[in-house]
C-alpha cells in the first residue's frame, strides 16, 4: 500500500498497543484504500518477516468543524 504524501494529515503509532493511526484529507480516500486491499495488508520487516495487517476505521466518525 502506498500514500501520498498529500492524502495523510497525520500518522499516530501506539507501540504498546501495536496499533497506528492514519488520518487521511479525505474520507473517500479512506474508502478507497479500505476496499482496493480487501482490508488487509502484508508489511514486510527489515529480517523479511511478514506481517499481516488489518485495515480498520478507528470508529470516531467524521466530522466538520
Amino acid at each position: 500500500m502506498r500514500l501520498d504524501e498529500n492524502e495523510v494529515t497525520m500518522v499516530q503509532i501506539d507501540r504498546p498497543k501495536r496499533h497506528a493511526y492514519i488520518k487521511f484529507c479525505d474520507n473517500n480516500r479512506l474508502q478507497d484504500v479500505l476496499h482496493l486491499t480487501g482490508q488487509q495488508v502484508e508489511y514486510r520487516h527489515t529480517n523479511s518477516e511478514i506481517s499481516i495487517m488489518r485495515l480498520e476505521p478507528a470508529g470516531l466518525g467524521v466530522r466538520k468543524v
